[in-house]
Parts: C-alpha cells; structure tokens; sequence
C-alpha cells in the first residue's frame, strides 16, 4: 500500500469538510501553513481510482507548480471513462485538459482562433434578440428563480455561439446537450446511470448530424471538423457548451445578485453599457465588477489535480495517484494580494493586476481556460444588456446559501423581479441574508 509522506501536517475530518469544505480549508490553511493532507486511501472531490491520499496546497508558489507542471499534475480521470462508458461518449468528454505535447499545442490553437470576442460580435444582433425575449418574459412573470432563469438563456446564448442562430436543428441540440450535461451532473462512478450512455449516444448522433450539415459552410462546428477531425469536434462543441452553460450561468447569477444590492452601482453599469461606442469593447467599469465579482464568488473555488508519479513538493515526496486539492476561494481572499479581501469593491482592479497564480477563476499555467476573454465580454453583454431593460432586485428578503457541486453555485434558487428602471433611484434595498451574504462586504 502506498504511503503518505510523514513530514507534512495532517487533518483528517470528514463530518467538517462535507458540513463546509471551504471553512474547513480556511482552518487547516490557518492551523497547519500550506501544505496539509486531509484524507488517507481515497479521493474526496474526484473519481480518482487507487488513490493514497489527499493534500490541500495553498499560495501563488503552490499554484504555479501544480498548474504549470501539466505532466506531474493532471486532471482526474473521466467519470465516463471510471463508468467503462463506450469510447464515443467519453470522446464527449476529451478536452484540452486531457491532452498534452503536439496535440495539445494543435488543438489550442485552433481553439483560442476560434473561440475569441469576435464570436460574440458576430452573432451580438441574435444574442441581444434572445436577452430581450427573456427580459420581457421576466417583466411579464414578476418573479423568476434567477438561476434556473439564467441557465436557460445562457443555454440558448451557448448554442447561438457554437452553432449559429439560423442553424436549422438548433432547439434540438439545445435540449440533448441540456440532457447530457444533466444526467452527467448526476452520475457517480460509485452510482453508475445507464441514462448517461443513452443520452449519450443522442448526443453524439446530434452532434455529428450537424457536423455533417455544417461541412462546406462558415461556422465554428465546421471549422473544428476541417481543422480537428469530426470526433474532436464533436468532443470541442460539448465541453465548450458545458464550460458556458455552467460556469457563465453561475457567475451571471452571482453578480446579478451582488448588484442586487448596489442599486447605484446598477445605474452606474447601465449609463457604462448605455455609453459604449464599439460592439467588441467592454465598459471598464463593467468589467472590473465582473473581475470583483469572480474573485469574491469564483464558480471555481475548488480545483483538484491527481499526481501522475512520484514528485517533490511542498518538502515532501508525494506519490503517485494523489489527489491534490487547491482553492482559489481562499486565495482570492489573500490580504496580502487583496486588501480588505472580503470587500465587493470593482475599483479595486483600477490599480491591482495579481498574477495568474494569485487570482485564477479561469485557472492558471498550460491549461488555463483559452475562453477567458470571451468569457467576460458574454458575462458582460447579458448583464449590459439586462440592466438597460430591467432593475434586477430581490423579489422579498431571502437567505442565500452556497453549495459546491461542479462550481461554487446557489444551493437553492433565489427569486428575482425586473423592476422598472425608472423607479431604480427611489426605490430601498431588498436585503439578503445568510452564508453568502456573510462572505461579502459592501
């Protein structure tokens, strides 16, 4: 049985870290220094399979070795590869992440082309034309649950981007790419679904239908397919939609509802979007509140690598199959990188540049996310163009709580209204309250 290294600190409390991991980390972080293991003989966040032992890594020094050194650290294996799922569904799942070297260089390439803000200019009249429908319906219904809003129009947004709106099959692939991600959210490999193979192979027919349809046209899907192959693209498309339907949609939610809360901070955002004079350049202002609001509320607050052999860090040997756990939650309230760290303060990135080691929502090293660019101009485009068709408040004081479930998200719905705009300066503050209202400041 492999061993874990003897030298470095140990806590071991399951109840505690399930009940909350991010409090849980903070006390080790603050008990132990930056390198602890908290579990022996199995993975805790991932399906890693003959796993030793887990160690929590904290600080910039910390990140850039786990994150640059892609060979030593890599991500954990599939669970559609752990399930033993047929080779075409966990194609689904391949990435830039599972692939190193040439192909790695390759695929990025033609990726970060492709996958870059001019996508967002390109198709900006269909992306405005989808925020309006939803914005009146949300007018029409007075009162939504603001995530499972967001995630449907970010879901039809995604789809617009990937495929194009005139795209004939579009609703279709909306839907069986919205089941896939659902079924995959659920399964385990300690509680196999055969759900997944089925929707996974609907999915993977889909997905080569309208490769098939695209080829000889302008577009993303057919571009991958000339440039990748039809497998990798069909691999591309969906991880690129699971990438926007869960992250964009958590952090939309997130800064809808810190500005929820800041009514003058909403009018100050609205006169910026109002303002702009080019369709691919996003307001500063806007931006730094994205930049503020990743750091505080950071869809990815935990991230897990696994050691693919021996190697020495933190002063310790760590042997292979560890699963190393770090969190940008917790860096991101660094005050040593981050004055007054709890603080929701966007002017703070007028004078602040931290290192991709220190502030890393879009990860760091060879497999930092490509689409951090296009990321936040979509981020910054549904909430624009939101603010300037309705005042996104609290429908009646609520108590918001986080849970981790692939990100950092709500753990229950919150209700919101799109009140109108001209009452925005008369009208008081629908509080929140509870755990998240607990990790910001204003």
């Amino acid at each position: 049985m492999t061993v874990m290294p003897s030298n470095l600190p140990c806590l071991i409390d399951p109840a505690s870290l399930r009940e909350d991991p991010l409090a849980f980390l903070a006390r080790a972080r603050s008990r132990f220094g930056d390198a602890i293991i908290i579990g022996h003989g199995a993975p805790l966040f991932s399906p890693a399979a003959d796993c030793p032992g887990v160690v929590a890594l904290f600080g910039s020094h910390h990140h850039r070795q786990v994150l640059a050194d892609f060979r030593s650290f890599v991500s954990p294996e599939s669970t559609a590869r752990a399930l033993g799922l047929p080779d075409n569904i966990i194609n689904l799942n391949r990435s830039l992440h599972s692939m190193h070297g040439r192909q790695h260089e390759t695929h990025k390439s033609v990726l970060a082309e492709a996958m870059t803000p001019a996508l967002l200019v390109r198709q900006q009249a269909s992306i405005v034309a989808a925020v309006d429908s939803f914005a009146d319906a949300w007018r029409q219904a007075g009162s939504i649950p603001i995530f499972a809003g967001m995630r449907s129009l970010i879901a039809e947004v995604a789809v617009i981007l990937l495929f194009g709106e005139a795209h004939p099959s579009r609703g279709e692939l909306q839907a069986v790419l919205d089941q896939y991600f659902d079924v995959r959210r659920l399964v385990s490999a300690t509680q196999p679904n055969g759900a997944v193979a089925e929707v996974g192979n609907a999915l993977d027919a889909a997905l080569s239908a309208a490769i098939d349809a695209a080829d000889g046209k302008d577009g993303l899907p057919a571009r991958l397919a000339a440039d990748l192959g039809d497998a990798a693209a069909r691999a591309h498309i969906n991880v690129l939609f699971m990438s926007m339907a869960e992250p964009v949609t958590v952090a939309v939610t997130w800064l809808l509802l810190i500005l929820s809360q800041q009514p003058a901070l909403r009018r100050d955002l609205r006169a910026a979007y109002l303002g702009k004079t080019a369709k691919a350049v996003l307001p500063v202002k806007i931006e730094h509140a994205i930049l503020e609001s990743l750091r505080l509320l950071s869809p990815s607050a935990v991230m897990v690598r696994v050691t693919s052999r021996e190697v020495a860090c933190a002063d310790a040997v760590l042997p292979p199959g560890c699963e190393i756990v770090l969190a940008p939650f917790l860096a991101h309230r660094d005050p040593a990188v981050f004055p007054q760290p709890t603080l929701f303060q966007p002017e703070r990135w007028t004078r602040k540049t931290p290192s991709v080691f220190e502030y890393l929502p879009f990860g760091a090293g060879v497999h930092a996310c490509i689409g951090r660019r296009l990321a936040i101009s979509l981020i910054g485009m549904i909430v624009g163009e939101m603010l300037v068709r309705a005042d996104p408040v609290l429908t009646y004081e609520q108590a918001v709580d986080w849970r981790i479930d692939i990100t950092f998200r709500p753990r229950f719905d919150i209700e919101m209204s799109a009140t109108n705009i001209l009452c925005s300066s008369t009208r008081g503050v629908v509080r929140w309250h509870g755990p998240v209202a607990q990790l910001i400041e204003f």
